[in-house]
């Protein structure tokens, strides 16, 4: 197999024209300082490795991930959980390698999007309670009075 080589490097002036670019949309800029992060810390490693990686693609799960997944079976995850878990890391990396694409090629304003919509967030508990309280009330099974008080008690609650 041949060596795998990199189509873009991060080059300080490209992420120097990215940063003036997005400063005037907080959440860009700080989407492409997290990529740049990151990119940085991906370059150091392999530096420190001795160079691009060889004979294997750059997304290749480390040999301590590998065997990290392997050791759940043991523990009582499932092939099937494994296979998953694995699968989830391989969609971040592919996640992540698009995201520095986007910003390397002018196209940082779609991060936080692409983000968003590829990792979406579940319902916070307070907002999974509030509408198991809403269908209570739909329901009947709650008296009005004592409906306001838990729905005061809840809006309260940190969104979390």
């Amino acid at each position: 197999m041949t060596e795998y080589k990199a189509p873009h490097r991060a080059k300080p002036e490209v992420w120097a024209a990215v940063e003036r670019w997005s400063k005037n949309d907080m959440e860009t800029l700080n989407c492409t300082l997290e990529l740049r992060d990151r990119v940085e810390a991906l370059e150091a490693s392999t530096a420190a490795a001795g160079g691009p990686m060889k004979q294997q693609h750059p997304i290749t799960p480390p040999p301590d991930k590998i065997h990290n997944w392997l050791q759940l079976e043991k523990t009582g995850w499932s092939i099937e959980q494994i296979i998953t878990l694995a699968a989830k890391w391989g969609a971040d990396q592919e996640l992540e390698a698009t995201l520095i694409w986007l910003v390397l090629n002018g196209h940082g304003e779609l991060c936080h999007k692409i983000r968003a919509a590829r990792r979406h967030e579940p319902p916070s508990l307070k907002d999974r309670a509030l509408k198991g309280l809403a269908k209570m009330i739909e329901n009947g099974h709650l008296a009005p009075d004592l409906a306001a008080e838990i729905r005061a008690v809840l809006e309260m609650a940190p969104d979390e």
